[in-house]
């Protein structure tokens, strides 16, 4: 480097010359960001004349030999500057770049540059593609994302990817449904009009979460309607138990008076000197009964008196030995025992004597039912009218047992 005026000889040389080569660089890349920023005329005119500067500035520093014949003698005046006033004029120079990084970084954030609509596009959460006769213009990061997830690849055509939903897409209205086992996304396509020019648009959403919330609603659903359906079955079966148990009392209730009846009947043939008014009253009551008529009783406590009233009409003495039970169901079920342990007594054993003892003590009745009749000959296996009997202590909440031996005896527990 030549020398001149007063930097001869001084250490500032290479600094001054270093300083602005870098000012140089770095207006240079701020006259490209203009021109690639569209920013005006004006403003691009400026950063032209400040490369300008600076490159003259540069090259008079360095006593470039000008190939256009220009003598040495131009850049003299810059080579006999005093050294403050060339670090001034580096100086403004620096400050020029600065404001202007500043304002183009403002300008930036504003412009829309020819990158920042695939940028927003990028940044969308619908995968979005769009082309024509088998190109794809325009496919952004998360459509691609979408197809690796459900497809395990890309596309480069947007007539091949449609294909490719169809192949394993299921229909979810108007569009289309493809999921695996960790992801589900649903496709659709348009057509869009761009400059009179129609295009083939694609459009991919992120369905996963609802897609799993919905195959559960369903699993809950079907759940819920095979439980209707066993609710339903179940109503029909409680319906046909209710009416096979309502049919197997009445024909339990007609055996047991046909043969209260045939009782009444051989103690009345067989003993001339009794009245034929019980049984009279009893063929009538089957008649009506027979023909759905039914009778109630005026007096629910005779329950049990009229039971024993029963018991002796068919030639049986009757020791009661307490007192009944006040509650109407317990004292329908005595009633009921007393007279299925009088007939099983008269048919079975030939007794002419039952013993009823009834005992009662905090809320519970007891009742103990033996005959002087012939003893079983084997275990008694309750059917007929003790297994009626049976089910009428077990609805009213008690318990019964049977004894066969060394005689009959009926035990009967009733809570109040």
């Amino acid at each position: 480097m030549k020398t001149y005026g007063q930097l001869i000889g001084k250490p500032i040389n290479l600094v001054v010359c270093t300083v602005t080569l870098l000012l140089l660089t770095a207006t240079t890349s701020m006259l490209i960001l203009s021109i690639r920023q569209r920013r005006k005329p004006w403003i691009i005119a400026c950063e032209a004349v400040h490369f300008a500067w600076t490159f003259y500035l540069l090259f008079c520093l360095f006593d470039v030999q000008w190939p256009f014949g220009l003598p040495n003698k131009a850049s003299a005046w810059i080579l006999d500057c005093p050294t403050w006033v060339v670090g001034l004029m580096l100086a403004l120079s620096a400050a020029a770049i600065v404001g202007t990084s500043i304002d183009s970084a403002h300008y930036a954030k504003t412009y829309l540059w020819t990158d920042s609509v695939k940028q927003a596009i990028d940044a969308l959460p619908v995968g979005i593609c769009v082309g024509k006769d088998r190109r794809m213009y325009l496919v952004n990061v998360r459509m691609n994302e979408f197809c690796v997830a459900s497809f395990g690849r890309v596309f480069d055509t947007v007539d091949g990817l449609w294909a490719q939903v169809e192949e394993v897409g299921e229909q979810e209205g108007e569009r289309l449904l493809v999921h695996n086992e960790r992801k589900a996304f649903l496709f659709g396509k348009s057509t869009v009009q761009i400059a009179g020019t129609d295009y083939l648009q694609i459009l991919a959403y992120d369905v996963t979460e609802q897609y799993r919330i919905t195959t559960e609603l369903r699993a809950k659903h079907d759940k819920l309607k095979e439980v209707q359906f066993k609710a339903l079955e179940l109503r029909y079966q409680t319906e046909a138990l209710a009416k096979s148990k309502e049919l197997l009392e009445a024909r339990v209730r007609v055996h047991d008076e046909i043969g209260h009846i045939l009782l009444l009947g051989k103690y009345y043939f067989e003993h001339e000197d009794q009245d034929a008014e019980a049984l009279l009253t009893a063929i009538k009551t089957s008649s009506e009964l027979l023909m759905g008529v039914e009778h109630e009783v005026e007096n629910e406590e005779d329950a049990v008196a009229l039971a024993v009233e029963w018991a002796k009409a068919i030639g049986l003495s009757v020791k009661l030995t307490g007192e009944a039970p006040r509650g109407d169901t317990a004292r329908k079920v005595v009633a009921q025992a007393i007279k299925e342990c009088a007939t099983n007594a008269v048919k079975h054993a030939d007794a002419n004597v039952i013993e009823v003892d009834i005992a009662q003590e905090e809320g519970q009745t007891s009742v103990r039912i033996t005959n002087n009749g012939r003893p079983p000959e084997g275990e008694i296996v309750l059917s007929g009218g003790l297994r009626s009997l049976l089910k009428a202590v077990e609805e009213a909440g008690g318990q019964m047992r049977v004894e066969s031996t060394p005689n009959f005896c009926l035990n009967v527990t009733l809570h109040e």
